[in-house]
């Protein structure tokens, strides 16, 4: 797959359960026509074709695999012995990411499968939610979410770029180290103390990543001005999971699995969650724009921790949902003003985003709608000048009249 070309879906499903999928693939229409994706079933497959092997073979080169849920997905041995184990097989090897999405009610949690988070939100069944629309648009953002982040590892290897791993071990960094902490002969008795105090935490301040060592400056002195945590090596220690998020981005329930497995093992208290759930945010929403795509679902699943623990105040977090912002540019009557409306309130979202050190990827979303919009607004353009309705009925006249 180039950088630019749309991430491949495949969908394993039942055939009956066709029309859940038909709705699916209607939500994922957007993301089709704004080459975000290209699904793929197997209705597809032309008349007279091999269709075992028209399956396999795009199951084989599929980015994404949705397995739509059910009594009837898990009963099929077609979709059991092919299906099921090619996605596994490429899932486990970091060929291709695997997506779970619960249809209809079943006992799935012992397949191979079953460790993957599911979808909807807690792997609750589609059919249960009163308006389906709902279920499957969360599912449209997940995926969209994860499509990206694809995209941007790509463009990162096709850079050239080496993916960021663990800090590294104590052990294997210098006895010397440069840092804003050194330098200053007139202050050489305060860096002594300094050095002493960061003892043990220094191999946080000398990763692969300068981002997160300009900031574990800023960090060592919040925290020693707070004394939140006793140990300030554990706070770094935590943190320094960004660095593991940076390799293992197209993962993101593991990686919040294993942030909140630290936290967990380290019994923190509400306050010191909230310090790491801030700075974590804090490190996505300012990082580079490629970064921040990368880990967009990472930073909404954090973002979401934090705020089961303590809303942020005076924050109106329906103000943050592109439902809200594509019903309020509907209320414009002006196409150009919608646009403009638009624009703007991505600009001024990114902005809100920064200051605050979050980042839900609500500017991708509304980029997507002002791309609609603008081929609407070019397609509009280039249409043949339509005749009024009322002088067509003034044409009928005169003819009459002739």
């Amino acid at each position: 797959m180039s950088p630019n070309a749309p991430v491949t879906v495949f969908f394993s499903y039942s055939h009956k359960d066709e029309s859940l999928r038909d709705e699916l693939a209607k939500h994922l229409k957007l993301l089709e026509r704004t080459n975000v994706i290209d699904a793929w079933h197997d209705r597809a497959i032309p008349v007279g074709s091999e269709w075992d092997k028209a399956i396999k073979t795009e199951l084989n080169e599929a980015d994404i695999i949705l397995l739509l849920i059910s009594a009837d997905f898990l009963a099929s041995d077609y979709i059991w012995d092919v299906e099921v184990k090619t996605a596994m097989e490429r899932h486990e090897a970091g060929n291709a990411v695997v997506v779970p999405i619960v249809l209809r009610e079943c006992a799935w949690f012992d397949a191979p499968f079953g460790k993957l988070q599911g979808l909807p939100k807690d792997a609750k069944p589609v059919t249960s939610y009163p308006n389906m629309d709902e279920p499957f648009t969360f599912i449209t953002n997940h995926i969209k979410k994860t499509a990206k982040a694809m995209r941007a590892q790509k463009t990162i290897e096709s850079e050239g770029d080496t993916p960021l791993t663990e800090a590294p071990k104590k052990e294997d960094i210098p006895s010397i180290i440069s840092s804003p902490l050194n330098g200053n002969n007139s202050h050489q008795q305060n860096i002594k103390e300094a050095k002493i105090q960061i003892t043990g935490i220094e191999r946080y301040f000398n990763t692969p990543n300068e981002h997160f060592n300009n900031n574990a400056y800023y960090w060592y002195s919040q925290l020693k001005d707070k004394k939140l945590f006793p140990d300030i090596d554990i706070p770094f220690e935590i943190l320094s999971e960004y660095l593991y998020f940076l390799n293992n981005f197209k993962t993101p329930i593991t990686c919040i699995e294993r942030l909140n497995k630290k936290i967990n093992d380290n019994n923190l208290t509400k306050e010191q969650r909230l310090f790491i759930y801030d700075k974590i945010n804090g490190l996505i929403a300012n990082a580079e724009p490629i970064t921040r795509d990368n880990l967009a679902y990472i930073n909404t699943e954090i973002l979401d921790c934090r705020l089961n623990l303590e809303p942020y105040q005076n924050l109106d977090i329906k103000q943050y949902s592109i439902e809200f912002i594509i019903k309020e540019a509907a209320k414009i009557d002006d196409i150009y003003e919608q646009l403009k409306f638009l624009k703007h309130r991505k600009l001024s979202y990114e902005k809100e985003a920064q200051d605050l050190g979050l980042d839900i990827g609500l500017g991708d979303e509304i980029q997507i709608e002002i791309e609609v919009l603008e081929k609407r607004i070019e397609d509009k353009n280039h249409a043949p000048k339509s005749i009024n309705l009322l002088e067509l009925e003034g044409l009928k006249s005169t003819e009459k009249i002739l």
